[in-house]
C-alpha cells in the first residue's frame, strides 16, 4: 500500500463476523431453510460455513461462486507492497442459503473440524454439539492452538459434554487447561446450569446460551461485567427466548430453532481502522456506511471522541436485531490523552490496538485499563502494540494487565522500518492504518488482513486516490 494523499469518501466495510457466525450456527441448527445476506468472505467466517457443512448443515451460495470458489480465491501470503491485486479477487460479502439439522440433530464429521484462525468459531462450535451425541475432534491453525478453550469446556462439561486430547480415551481432568486441539463429545442428558463466569467472554456466553437451548432445564449465565449481546439478540429471531433476570441471562430448554432470514450489517471494529486513519491524516474524511451501532460494539468511538477526536454518527434504521447507521471520522490535529474503565475492556477489546496507535499521538499519557485479555488473541496483542508504536517513536508499554501510551502528540521515526504483525489480521491493520497517516513503516504479511477484511488494502488504496 502506497500513500497517495489524505482519505476521503464512503467505505463499506465487510459484514460483521461476530454476528455472522452466530448466524451461521443458528441456521445449522434450525429447522428448514434460512437465507442470510450480507455475509463477509473472511477466513474466519468460510471457516464456520465448512464446520457446519462437515456437520450435516447444507450450505449453498447464491451467484457465481461456491463456498469452496470463496475459499480458493485467496491463499496466497504477500507482503503489504503486492498485496492490493490479490485481495481484489474475493469478493467482499456473500448470501448463504443454510439448510439446518434442526430435530435430526449434527452428524459426526468424518474429518476434523478445522476452525483456521476463528476462536469464535471453535468455541461456539462446542456450544452447538453439546446438547447431541457426537464426536468431533476440533482443531486449528498454529495461532488458535495457542490460545484457551477450558473457559468455554468447563462450563460445557458441568452441563454434561466431555473433552479429552486427541488420542485419549479418558476425559481430561481439568478442562480448564485445555487448548487445541481437543476431542468433544457433547450429551443427548445435556443438563441446564448455572454458571457464573470468572471473565467477561461472548464467547464463553455464547457457547452456554446455546448449548442450554436444547438442554433439559434452566441455564443461566453470569459475567463480570457485559460483552457482545449479539446471541441474545438473535436467538429470538429463531424462535428461542432468552430472558434477563437479576443481571443474568436465562434460557429454558429444550427449545426448538426454526429458520429464519439474517442481513448481516457492516462490522463496526473493521470500520475502526479507516476511520482512525482519517482522524490522524491531515485533509481526510471518511464515512463507514450500513455499519452496526450496536452499543456493545461501538463503545470505542466514545473512547475516540473523549479523546477530541472529530467523529459522528448517524442512525438510518433498526435491524430485526441490530442497529443501523453511518459513521463518520475527520482529521483531528489536536488530540489529549484518555484513561478507560476496567468495565469497558470487554466492549473495546478488539478496538485496542488501533486506540493505542490514535493516542499515541495525543498529548499526554493514555491507560487502557484491564486489557490483559488481548495477550489471548490471534498473538499477543499487547505485545504487538508496543512493538508497533515503538517503531514510531512512541514510549508504550504493559503494567500488569493495562496498556500505558506515552503520546507526544507527533511520531518521530524517520526511516521506514518493517512491522511483523506475527499473523494476526488486527495488528496488520493497525500498522497500516499507521502508514495511511503518515508513518514510516512497511507491513510484512499484510496477506492476513484477509482473516477478517480481505478487501481492506483496496478500500485504503482507493479512499487515498
Amino acid at each position: 500500500m502506497v500513500r497517495k494523499g489524505p482519505l476521503r469518501g464512503c467505505v463499506r466495510v465487510p459484514g460483521d463476523k461476530s454476528i455472522a457466525h452466530r448466524a451461521l450456527l443458528m441456521a445449522a441448527m434450525a429447522e428448514g431453510t434460512s437465507r442470510i445476506e450480507g455475509l463477509p468472505s473472511s477466513d474466519d467466517v468460510l471457516a464456520t460455513a465448512r464446520a457446519i457443512e462437515g456437520l450435516g448443515a447444507h450450505v449453498s451460495v447464491e451467484g457465481r461462486f461456491s463456498l469452496a470458489d470463496l475459499g480458493c480465491l485467496l491463499d496466497t501470503a504477500c507482503a503489504d507492497t503486492d498485496a492490493t491485486a490479490a485481495v481484489g479477487d474475493r469478493p467482499p460479502v456473500f448470501t448463504a442459503l443454510v439448510e439446518g439439522w434442526g430435530a435430526s440433530g449434527p452428524r459426526t464429521p468424518t474429518a476434523a473440524l478445522d476452525c483456521g484462525n476463528s476462536g469464535t468459531t471453535a468455541r461456539l462450535v462446542m456450544g452447538v454439539l453439546a446438547p447431541w451425541s457426537v464426536e468431533a475432534l476440533i482443531t486449528g491453525d498454529d495461532s488458535l492452538r495457542r490460545r484457551p478453550m477450558g473457559r468455554v469446556a468447563s462450563p460445557l462439561c458441568a452441563m454434561g459434554a466431555s473433552v479429552a486430547r486427541p488420542g485419549s480415551a479418558v476425559q481430561a481432568d481439568s478442562p480448564s487447561a485445555l487448548s487445541l486441539p481437543l476431542r468433544f463429545e457433547g450429551s443427548p442428558a445435556l443438563e441446564g446450569v448455572m454458571w457464573d463466569s470468572p471473565v467477561s467472554s461472548a464467547q464463553v456466553k455464547s457457547a452456554v446460551l446455546l448449548a442450554g437451548s436444547l438442554a433439559s432445564g434452566t441455564t443461566s449465565f453470569s459475567e463480570p461485567a457485559p460483552s457482545r449481546d449479539h446471541t441474545e439478540r438473535m436467538l429470538p429471531l429463531f424462535g428461542v427466548e432468552v430472558r434477563s433476570v437479576g443481571g443474568r441471562l436465562v434460557v429454558e430448554g429444550p427449545q426448538r430453532l426454526h429458520a429464519a432470514d439474517v442481513s448481516v450489517p457492516a462490522d463496526p471494529s473493521s470500520a475502526a481502522f479507516p476511520l482512525a486513519a482519517a482522524v490522524l491524516s491531515e485533509g481526510s474524511r471518511v464515512r463507514a456506511e450500513g455499519v452496526s451501532l450496536n452499543p456493545g460494539r461501538v463503545a470505542y468511538l466514545d473512547v475516540l471522541g473523549r479523546m477530541g477526536a472529530r467523529v459522528g454518527v448517524r442512525a438510518e434504521r433498526a435491524g430485526a436485531a441490530e442497529p443501523v447507521g453511518s459513521i463518520e471520522a475527520a482529521f483531528t490535529p489536536s488530540l489529549v490523552p484518555v484513561e478507560t474503565d476496567p468495565g469497558l475492556s470487554a466492549s473495546i477489546i478488539d478496538e485496542v490496538p488501533v486506540l493505542a496507535l490514535v493516542a499515541s499521538r495525543a498529548s499526554g499519557t493514555s491507560v487502557f485499563r484491564s486489557v490483559g485479555e488481548l495477550r489471548n488473541k490471534e498473538s499477543d496483542r499487547l505485545a504487538g502494540i508496543v512493538d508497533l508504536l515503538g517503531l514510531l517513536g512512541v514510549v508504550a508499554y504493559a503494567q500488569g494487565d493495562d496498556l500505558v501510551v506515552e503520546g507526544r502528540g507527533r511520531w518521530s521515526a524517520s526511516s521506514t522500518r518493517p512491522f511483523s504483525p506475527e499473523g494476526d489480521h488486527r495488528l496488520a491493520m493497525t500498522a497500516l492504518a499507521a502508514k495511511a497517516a503518515g508513518a514510516s513503516v512497511s507491513v510484512l504479511d499484510a496477506a492476513c488482513v484477509k482473516v477478517s477484511y480481505p478487501g481492506f488494502l483496496t478500500d485504503m488504496e482507493r479512499l487515498m486516490s
